[in-house]
């Protein structure tokens, strides 16, 4: 029941992200598109980095 539940949030979130892409936000800027698509693949790799570290980086801390 829970693995339902999680897929069908990570759909909805996935369906979300599609629905307000930058593109439909700011169709006419060519440079505010880039700015939105920056600070997109910047928040991505904070929390990539940061699940990374609490994950692998700290459990090779913790058990040695």
């Amino acid at each position: 029941m829970a693995t339902m539940l999680l897929l069908v949030v990570a759909t909805l979130f996935a369906a979300a992200g599609i629905a307000v892409c930058p593109e439909v936000m700011v169709r006419s800027s060519p440079s505010a598109t880039t700015v939105v698509k920056l600070a997109h693949l910047l928040c991505f790799a904070t929390s990539w980095g940061a699940t990374v570290w609490a994950v692998f980086i700290s459990a090779i801390i913790m058990f040695l």
